[in-house]
Formats: C-alpha cells, structure tokens, sequence
C-alpha cells in the first residue's frame, strides 16, 4: 500500500537555504541527526500513513472539495518534536501565516475524516521538517535559536499537494500524485 500525505510545496529558491541551513547545523551540532534530503522540503499538513490504493482517487477527489485563501508563509525559529526533553525531530517553524497554515490543515483533516479516514491525534504545528534525532546531546540546545534559523524570504502559497512516499535506503522519494489550488485572493 502507497504511504502518502498531504502538504505545502515550497518555492525551489528555499532548497538552497534548506541546504545552507543543514550544513551550518550539521557543523556545529555533535548530537546525531539523520538530515532530510532538501529537495523534499515541504509543510505536511496531514500524514496519512498507508492507504489502500483504490482509496487514493476517492481522498484527491475530497481535497478538491477544499476551499481555501492563498495566504503568505514566512519560515521563523527553530524547534523539536516533542521537546527538547526528549526531542525526536528538529524543524523550522512557522512565523507569518501559522495561523491560516493550522486552519488549512483543520479544513483539511475534516474533509478527510468525512470520508472515513480516522482524525488527526494529537496537536498540530506547521513546520518544516530539518531532520530525526538518533542520539541527542543536550549541548546542542545552544544552536536552537531563532538566529540560528537565519533569515527567510516569505512566499504565497498558491496551493496544496497530495504526495505519495516511497521509503527506500538511502530516504524517502516523493511523488506528487495531484495538486490542489488555493483560491486566488
């Protein structure tokens, strides 16, 4: 069964500062991070896990009942899941526009559950993805500051995608399976 979710593509121009940033943290940082590949840096909006395949037509077609304003995000801080007791994964949070990003992602998840796929458990944080901790040193708390984020150009978000993800060795693949536009403004 396909692995697939539903997220923000992000402009190719943050691929490069995703790159910049990874490598400035992976310099400093002696805890062990398994880093994202920065091409698949996008905002998750729900996870869906695996999903029978004649099921994927039915939740595109329910997404595309989604209506929803283009609203502008702006990348701010640097934060983990669930803690940094206990921190899991390390992100890049959301300044400007987490508001309209975790009402999207509620827009989103009712849609979803309508259709007979189970609520989101648990809180929801709009962020990107950095990397997974598989050993954490708590020294490196000192790098996770807002200035260690450095500085992020906003961007429109113009629309949201289902993707599908292959997990392989060497990290996920991700294929865009259909792309829903957000109203204009």
């Amino acid at each position: 069964m396909p692995r697939i979710f539903v997220g923000l593509p992000v402009p190719s121009s943050y691929i490069k500062k995703v790159r910049n940033l990874i490598s400035i943290l992976s310099a400093q940082m002696v805890s062990r991070v398994t880093w994202i590949k920065p091409e698949n840096s996008h905002v998750t909006l729900r996870f869906l896990g695996e999903v029978e395949l004649n099921r994927i037509e039915e939740i595109a077609d329910v997404l595309a009942l989604v209506r929803f304003p283009q609203f502008v995000v702006q990348p701010h801080g640097i934060g983990c899941f669930p803690d940094l007791r206990h921190p899991r994964i390390l992100w890049l949070g959301i300044g400007a526009g987490a508001h309209e990003c975790e009402s999207l992602a509620r827009t989103v998840d009712a849609r979803l559950v309508a259709c007979g796929i189970a609520p989101r458990v648990g809180m929801y944080t709009c962020h990107f993805t950095l990397g997974r901790f598989s050993a954490w040193q708590k020294r490196d708390l000192a790098y996770l500051s807002p200035e260690t984020a450095m500085d992020w150009p906003s961007f429109m978000v113009e629309g949201m995608v289902l993707w599908e993800s292959l997990l392989t060795s060497s990290g996920p693949i991700y294929s865009e399976r259909r792309e829903f536009p957000l109203l204009d403004q």
